[in-house]
């Protein structure tokens, strides 16, 4: 069996409650061959102390202190620091089923390695899922189906190989606020071919996030902003030459509910001079006859703008 050294990279921001568990979960794999880079982004609580207290017990255990940069700057100290010939994300709110990294290992003629995940609410209570099939693909023959699944929208729950991202230089974008996870992975996933769906399993809590403010706070963008963002990912589909269909329908379905989100917070008119809160409220209260006709084609050529906007790119 092989015994490649995996680099397991977890980001850590005021994560004091749920970080033991996390730690705990990594360290006591039975697969033992792997090195815990506990990336510490400015935590204002005990992470801190805890990671450093871990690293005087376990020599595998090696921990990197920063000031608060966000999730993607916290991951790219990791890459710049990880020795493995495999990388493993785990966020800091997450665990690990014990044989999680055995039934990882490892598949040489792979590659990208990806475990199944199961999402839980703040009560360990299972939400759903992310399960492909098990087996071995062709980039190929999976993506056009499960590309815009949760298996290959975030970056943990998987093996990457570290000369992929070291020949080609992938890194998270540290200006994007959202849709960075599926950037990473999406521009891993230009230079592979063979892709291995396993058994292992990750715990996926609610998600930390490592900008300070809320969750609103954090994704609040100006509809330039968004569209930027969003386009970066667009391209990057695009050379991948496949056709997801489900990723195109909902990915633009993702940027109006972002859209919507900032005229929330900015309400002012980018249309015709309606707003994309007056027109969803138009939308949903108006009866019928021309009003809820009108409403319903602003919000279309709204999205038309946003559909240019992104295909453009």
């Amino acid at each position: 069996m092989p015994d490649s050294l995996i680099s397991i990279i977890v980001p850590v921001y005021n994560s004091e409650q749920t970080l033991h568990r996390c730690i705990d979960s990594i360290l006591g794999q039975t697969y033992r061959n792997f090195e815990l880079l506990l990336i510490n982004d400015g935590s204002k609580d005990r992470s801190g102390e805890i990671c450093d207290e871990y690293a005087r017990k376990d020599s595998r255990v090696k921990v990197f202190h920063k000031e608060n940069g966000g999730v993607s700057s916290a991951r790219n100290v990791g890459l710049d620091n990880a020795r493995g010939e495999w990388v493993s994300f785990v966020d800091s709110d997450d665990y690990l089923q014990q044989g999680f990294l055995e039934s990882m290992n490892l598949y040489e003629s792979s590659d990208l390695v990806i475990g199944n995940s199961i999402w839980l609410n703040d009560k360990d209570e299972k939400l759903f899922e992310c399960d492909i099939p098990k087996g071995v693909f062709l980039k190929n023959e999976i993506l056009p189906q499960y590309l815009y699944s949760a298996a290959f929208n975030v970056p943990w729950g998987k093996l990457f190989k570290s000369d992929v991202i070291a020949t080609h230089n992938i890194r998270f974008n540290s200006n994007m606020r959202v849709a960075e996870d599926l950037l990473f992975v999406y521009q891993y996933l230009l230079h592979i071919n063979r892709i291995h769906a396993v058994n292992g399993l990750l715990h996926n809590s609610n998600l930390v996030h490592h900008v300070p403010g809320n969750f609103v706070e954090k994704y609040s963008m100006t509809t330039a902003e968004a569209a930027q963002h969003y386009s970066f990912v667009w391209m990057t589909y695009k050379q991948l030459n496949i056709r997801c269909e489900v990723f195109e329908e909902k990915f633009l379905m993702d940027i109006f509910e972002l859209c919507k989100r900032d005229a929330y917070k900015n309400p002012s008119p980018w249309y015709e001079n309606v707003s994309v809160k007056e027109a969803y409220r138009l939308r949903t209260n108006a009866k019928g006859g021309l009003k809820r006709i009108k409403a319903f084609g602003i919000l279309n050529m709204k999205l038309y703008k946003f559909r240019f906007l992104w295909r453009k790119a």
